[in-house]
């Protein structure tokens, strides 16, 4: 979520530089992660040669998460209460109930052009088993597992150490604070979805129209070995 006025030619510019530098790296591993939903625009910009993840989870979860932190962060500056509703009230054009539907479109796109068995992994199976979901994942791409991936110290300098977007991240505080302090993979209290009953009718739109991407996916997704 960069603060650009980067468009046409230089836009291509800069993913074109990416792309080359990514498919001529020396380096044995490269770690990227990116929002599926805006990727639509530079799908031709992917490398090739590298292994593809997805990461998706179940939708009441994220719906009504996202519309939680978002009246937390005070992005939207309500002078007549708190937000209303996430897909009406979106300054900050990240179209929520596009999400999903993006992110299978993209993956669809992997498979056909870069990578034919992209890897998808559910938040809550991670959360919940990441032992075992880690194991599997590691001997899908080759990398050596070990136990030291299950635990971390929280971050104190994010996100002045990135390489970009920092002063942008920072808005998004709200999102990322309970990660942030974080030592471990915390399995959820509560899993599969929040009752219907429970959740407000923007948040039923989105997950209604998301709901079928997402099962396709989650049908697909990597397994416990």
């Amino acid at each position: 979520m960069l603060k650009t006025k980067t468009k046409g030619d230089e836009l291509q510019r800069i993913c074109y530089d990416i792309k080359r530098d990514l498919e001529s790296t020396k380096s044995k591993l490269v770690f990227i992660k990116e929002m599926a939903y805006i990727t639509d625009y530079v799908q031709e910009y992917l490398p090739q040669g590298f292994r593809y993840v997805f990461l998706t989870r179940e939708p009441t979860r994220v719906f009504t998460s996202f519309r939680k932190s978002i009246q937390a962060s005070g992005m939207f500056h309500r002078t007549e209460g708190p937000i209303l509703d996430i897909i009406r009230e979106d300054p900050a054009n990240i179209r929520p109930m596009s999400w999903y539907e993006k992110q299978h479109q993209l993956w669809k796109y992997v498979q056909e052009h870069l990578d034919p068995n992209p890897i998808i992994i559910d938040a809550t199976d991670l959360a919940s088993q990441p032992r075992k979901i880690l194991k599997s994942f590691c001997e899908a791409v080759g990398f050596l597992y070990s136990d030291s991936l299950l635990q971390w110290s929280p971050s104190q300098n994010f996100p002045k150490n990135f390489v970009t977007a920092g002063e942008n991240l920072e808005q998004f505080a709200a999102f990322y604070s309970t990660a942030l302090s974080s030592t471990h993979f915390m399995a959820p209290a509560k899993k599969g979805p929040i009752p219907r009953d429970q959740l407000t009718d923007d948040v039923i739109r989105c997950v209604d129209y998301s709901m079928p991407f997402y099962r396709e996916m989650y049908e697909n997704r990597l397994q416990a070995s």
